[in-house]
């Protein structure tokens, strides 16, 4: 099927109620399963109205990534807190009689995928054809509740609703309605503790993001606590992603853990300096008692700056796995960022290792839980961040109230798939965002991926991705 932008553009005005979301790929050919969810982000994306987790235990709840103001068009930006989202202190004192704070947040979204399979990308989620997907979310938190020595609790519940139109058996049928988050907050002086469900952003969301621009979005299930220090905090969690009902004994079988320690340490340097640190530690599922435990370990720190006019941001980690995994891997990122008046341009680069398959060691960097698209192509198309490198170059430009971007993607394999050459090939992400109220936006964007005959895909056809999403968000 041949691709003919008038018919795209008449498509994307068409509907306007639509949306923006996809999750990292795998790589080709034929290309491994996209990822579930995706990677990372400096401060530059198009993300923007639906993303607000109702975590902080304070009247106004805080989010991780940038959403529009009634005079600001929505963020052009990936615009990413340099802290994780819900841990600020109440805005409030605790009341003898708590009320509800209601938040929420709509999107529909309207997707259109051609070439797609031509260059073997049939996943379901990236098949070639056109969908409209939707996601609904209605949050309620309480105010702070008083339980006395010195210690309050903040509940908070949000439903959400999300999927595709038509996807239902037939029109007598309703979607149905699941829990995003719902957790307890217990509060005092220099910590906090969560139990429950809830969503985890971290920094750039290179390792842990919520995906937010997803119609489901990512949650974990567990227990969570912040100390906090003089200068910086210190995040301890551990929860549980994976659970096997038929496989009770021994421990771990057929269950899989994520746990972690994350530190913000920037303020020992410099109120406007960002350093990161973590540990974290994947449990990974045996299938009997003779199957030996796997533990996985990814050491990691993150670091960001201004310097006058010019920014930078950087991330590394090593990745080491014991038992039944035996893994070395490593991944790195650097941005370089300026502003030249209002717009903003930068290099990107980026380097996960890939499993070297004449070695028994496994090479190849595991992603985590990121918010992927953001780096590695809007189309979804060129892998997640495993065996990947590549670099990019950015531009942001906001006016009276929309804001313009575009990013140019070349991507290769540290690792070339048999043959094929390390060269995958290129893409081109363009979008606009325009601000049609408080808490109303409408985003557009395409995206062309021109793969490498030689490389991975084996082919020179071209793959287009459109989408237009139609949002708002409760505040």
């Amino acid at each position: 099927m041949k691709f003919v932008p008038v018919v795209a553009v008449s498509a994307v005005l068409s509907l306007a109620t639509s949306a923006y979301a996809q999750e990292g790929g795998g790589t080709p050919p034929p290309p491994p399963e996209p990822s579930t969810e995706a990677t990372p982000t400096p401060e530059t994306s198009p993300e923007t109205l639906d993303t607000t987790p109702i975590l902080a235990p304070e009247a106004a709840p805080t989010t991780t990534e940038a959403a529009p103001t009634t005079t600001d068009v929505p963020s052009a930006d990936y615009a990413v807190d340099a802290k994780p989202s819900g841990y600020e202190k109440p805005a409030v004192e605790p009341e003898e009689k708590p009320s509800l704070v209601v938040t929420g947040s709509f999107f529909t979204r309207y997707e259109l995928r051609e070439g797609y399979d031509d260059i073997g990308r049939n996943h379901p989620r990236y098949r070639e054809s056109d969908f409209v997907f939707y996601r609904a979310r209605l949050g309620l938190q309480t105010t702070p509740i008083d339980i006395g020595k010195g210690k309050h609790v903040v509940l908070t519940l949000e439903p959400q609703a999300s999927g595709f139109w038509a996807d239902k058996p037939n029109t007598l049928t309703d979607g149905a309605l699941n829990l995003h988050q719902g957790s307890m907050r217990i509060v005092a002086d220099d910590y906090w503790i969560d139990a429950g469900r809830f969503e985890m952003s971290y920094g750039d969301h290179v390792v842990i993001g919520n995906v937010g621009w997803h119609q489901t979005g990512r949650s974990f299930d567990g227990i969570r606590s912040r100390i906090s220090l003089e200068k910086g905090w210190v995040d301890l969690f551990a929860t549980q992603v994976q659970e096997d009902p038929f496989d009770v004994a021994p421990f771990a079988s057929g269950d899989k853990y994520f746990n972690g320690v994350y530190a913000g340490l920037g303020p020992m340097l410099g109120e406007d300096v960002v350093l990161d640190a973590y540990l974290l530690n994947h449990v990974l599922p045996r299938t009997s008692e003779d199957t030996e435990l796997g533990l996985q370990f990814t050491l990691g720190s993150r670091y960001k700056n201004n310097f006058g006019s010019v920014d930078l941001r950087a991330e590394a980690g090593v990745q080491v796995g014991t038992g039944a995994l035996e893994q070395l891997a490593f991944q790195g990122e650097a941005e370089v960022g300026s502003k030249l008046g209002k717009t903003r341009i930068a290099a990107v680069g980026w380097y996960a290792s890939g499993d070297d398959p004449t070695t028994s060691k496994n090479e190849g960097w595991d992603q985590l839980y990121p918010t992927a698209h953001k780096f590695m192509g809007l189309a979804d198309i060129a892998g997640n961040r495993n065996n990947i490198m590549g670099g990019m170059a950015r531009v942001r430009h906001p006016l009276d109230d929309i804001g313009l971007g575009a990013d140019a993607h070349v991507f290769l394999q540290p690792e070339p798939t048999g043959d094929s050459d390390a060269f995958t090939g290129v893409e081109v992400d363009a979008w606009a965002l325009k601000n049609l109220g408080k808490g109303l936006g409408l985003r557009c964007g395409y995206s062309i991926f021109a793969p490498n005959e030689d490389g991975a895909f084996g082919t020179s056809d071209l793959a287009h991705y459109v989408e237009v999403q139609l949002a708002f968000a409760l505040k």
